[in-house]
């Protein structure tokens, strides 16, 4: 019942003329800020696909090495150690995720990761691998063929209930079945049930791209079951509650219209010249931090080639669950990956894809104390 009510609502939040329905439209942050990035050197030899904080600890996730999994003090970045072993073993990972979702119970702490190339899903004690070397999980689910190779994203609502994005060609004819945007997998009796993709638009889009038309990032959480989905191509973010069966949109005024994609390309999945907008959020139970641009590909290219003079920095931009706009600050990098904030001390720890020296691999920026804005 929960899924189908969620399904109604969100057909009708698809539909152009209903746009409206819960639209939560913003003119402009309550803070400004410029902010100027550290550096943060590591020993470690590292090429991280992500990095996250799980209690007071920092996880860098790189399984092109001997161990996936890497773990720092965020007190002073001493390094704790690698885990999970690389390799073709029952207890070994080959292409593990970490979804940014950890749970804390009778003074224990899990967290979730899942694997590319294993399909293994996983719940992890974190004091145990770190005090062990080698966890058992307390959880372990293999998940259907539906979702091996098109699933971009899952969270757990429940040891045996699953949401979760995808991406890619998840077509009738590749996967079987009619998709969506949003998938539920519940483990026992290994069902899949599917969200419809929405905004809905009349420009036509192959189908095999139609899971690249509704690219997201997103993040969850863990405390409310909502989830948040900043779309690539769309300049919009949706709050999805789970449990309270509500969708709600956050846009900028002047965008409220629905500005159309047009993927149809002969020579590119993606054409040059299609605008992204959003880049890697980040969540915690207070507030949802975004990575915001407005460019294409093709601005991109010339940009570095030096056919055009500047592309846009990115922003930061910073909202509450209830979709207030609270803070933006434009950001000295144009090239940033996976980020996480520290919010005892209002730092953002981030990935820099565009670093000329090695050394300058994770940097840092001092945010404003967020408690503190109105």
């Amino acid at each position: 019942m929960r899924m189908l009510l969620l399904v109604l609502i969100v057909i009708s939040l698809g539909c152009k003329s209903e746009i409206g329905k819960g639209l939560i439209v913003y003119d402009s942050f309550q803070v400004n800020d410029v902010l100027t990035h550290q550096v943060h050197k590591i020993s470690e030899p590292l090429s991280p696909s992500r990095i996250d904080i799980i209690d007071s600890l920092v996880l860098m996730i790189d399984y092109k090495m001997e161990h996936a999994f890497h773990f720092y003090k965020i007190s002073d970045w001493s390094y704790l150690g690698g885990f999970g072993k690389v390799g073709d073993g029952p207890d070994e990972v080959k292409m593990p995720r970490f979804h940014g979702q950890f749970v804390k119970k009778n003074d224990e702490t899990f967290f979730w990761v899942s694997d590319f190339r294993t399909y293994d899903l996983k719940k992890i004690n974190l004091y145990d691998l770190l005090a062990t070397g080698d966890a058992v999980p307390k959880v372990r689910l293999k998940l259907p063929p539906v979702l091996t190779w098109t699933y971009n994203d899952i969270y757990a609502i429940s040891d045996e209930e699953f949401i979760g994005t995808v991406e890619g060609d998840v077509s009738k004819e590749a996967l079987g079945v009619e998709s969506g945007r949003f998938f539920s997998y519940k483990s026992q009796g290994d069902t899949v049930t599917w969200l419809p993709n929405w905004p809905i638009q009349e420009t036509e889009v192959d189908a095999e791209k139609i899971g690249y038309l509704y690219s997201s990032f997103s993040s969850f959480n863990s405390s409310t079951n909502q989830v948040v989905s900043s779309m690539k191509f769309y300049d919009r973010i949706d709050l999805v509650d789970v449990i309270n069966n509500s969708v709600s949109t956050l846009i900028q005024n002047g965008n409220e219209s629905i500005k159309e994609v047009d993927l149809k390309d002969d020579r590119y999945l993606i054409p040059p010249n299609a605008m992204n907008y959003n880049g890697f959020n980040y969540a915690t139970t207070n507030y949802i931090y975004q990575l915001y641009n407005k460019f294409s590909e093709s601005d991109s290219k010339d940009f570095f080639a030096g056919r055009q003079n500047a592309i846009p920095m990115y922003e930061l931009r910073v909202f509450d669950w209830s979709g207030k706009a609270i803070y933006k600050a434009t950001l000295d990098k144009r090239r940033l990956g996976r980020f996480f904030v520290d919010e005892n001390t209002w730092t953002m720890y981030v990935i820099n894809n565009g670093r000329e020296q090695e050394e300058d691999l994770i940097i840092s920026y001092q945010l404003k104390d967020l408690s503190l804005i109105d």
